[in-house]
């Protein structure tokens, strides 16, 4: 995917869709990073050729190169630590998905190198370090991955028990005291332990998919809600509001009456307001309430403005025109 998705392809990759970004002065987006469906604020860094997908980064995190971070909010995790920082090193991948059960999830790392169905005596390795570096690096041994009827040959990182199910800020800091990040926590390495903990195999079975579609919904309808704030105060009426209120109400509890709220930002239609005609602050009027699923009257009324703005701007336009030609026509006769 990482490959695929960092070559220039003659310029058709699109590397920012669906993004929020607040930048400030730490921010640091590279411009090879492909971003998705994300919203980055403040002190973020985000390293060459990595791929974001649905993410929160609104405190210090560090991405490193080549990575894949999928589904990471880090809003949720200052509350475990004051001076939490997400770290993902260089040529891994960081993900969290939900499991059926009480709101649990399982947080899951890896290296980008890691064969999964590679055996441990075949030289698999994980987060890039074979299993016998990993397990002096973590004071852990084969016992406390793989219960004694796997064999030897069949133990691989695909069946390892490593990922604990648990609140998603205690799971990031678990993906990155297994990814390296905290070389030295023996009271981290306790609670590893004592969780109750799934493989990468098992987390397929467990997944919650319904929770998870349900997620990624609301999670790009806030992003659309954002986008559309951001157009309608800016004046510029630069994205296409009536996909991004689709997306709000399908994916907002409240996400109807949302979009409604947003019809007040047109409350002024003073020329000096918008900078862009008054037929296109008509038309993302129109587009609104479609989205809001207004009665065919209002649409109608909607429509009308609309069209009335085009043919005023177009009278406008034609006079304008007819005006620089007979100067024109009248300067080439002086001359």
């Amino acid at each position: 995917m990482l490959a695929h998705l960092s070559k220039d392809h003659d310029g058709r990759v699109g590397r920012r869709h669906m993004i929020l970004v607040f930048e400030s002065t730490f921010t640091q987006l590279a411009s090879s990073a492909i971003i998705l469906s994300s919203e980055i604020k403040g002190d973020a860094s985000v390293g060459e050729k990595s791929l974001v997908y649905k993410c929160t980064f609104t405190d210090s995190v560090d991405i490193g190169n080549n990575c894949i971070v999928l589904g990471i909010h880090s809003n949720n995790l200052r509350g475990n630590q004051s001076s939490f920082s997400l770290v993902v090193p260089d040529d891994h991948c960081l993900w969290g998905v939900p499991v059926f059960g009480n709101g649990p999830r399982v947080t899951l790392c890896c290296s980008v190198h890691d064969n999964p169905k590679l055996a441990l005596t075949m030289g698999g390795t994980f987060c890039g370090k074979s299993w016998k570096e990993k397990f002096d690096e973590l004071r852990i041994s084969e016992n406390d991955v793989w219960p004694n009827h796997i064999l030897n040959d069949e133990r691989t990182l695909w069946n390892a028990k490593l990922f604990p199910v648990v609140a998603p800020e205690k799971g990031v800091v678990f993906a990155m005291w297994l990814m390296g990040v905290y070389q030295s926590c023996s009271g981290l390495l306790h609670e590893w332990k004592m969780c109750d903990r799934v493989s990468l195999s098992r987390v397929h079975r467990q997944i919650d998919f319904h929770r998870f579609c349900n997620e990624l919904d609301a999670h790009q309808s806030r992003i659309a809600l954002g986008l559309a704030k951001g157009s309608l105060q800016s004046g510029l009426l630069d994205r296409d509001l009536s996909k991004l209120c689709k997306q709000i109400v399908k994916g907002l509890d409240r996400g109807t009456e949302i979009c409604k709220d947003l019809l007040t930002f047109f409350s002024d239609l003073r020329v000096d307001t918008w900078k862009v005609p008054l037929s296109r602050v008509y038309q993302a009027q129109l587009d609104i309430s479609k989205a809001c699923n207004y009665g065919v009257d209002s649409i109608a009324t909607y429509e009308k403005h609309v069209w009335d703005a085009v043919a005023e701007e177009t009278l406008m336009a034609i006079h304008q025109n007819q005006g620089k030609y007979y100067t024109f026509l009248s300067e080439s006769y002086l001359f």
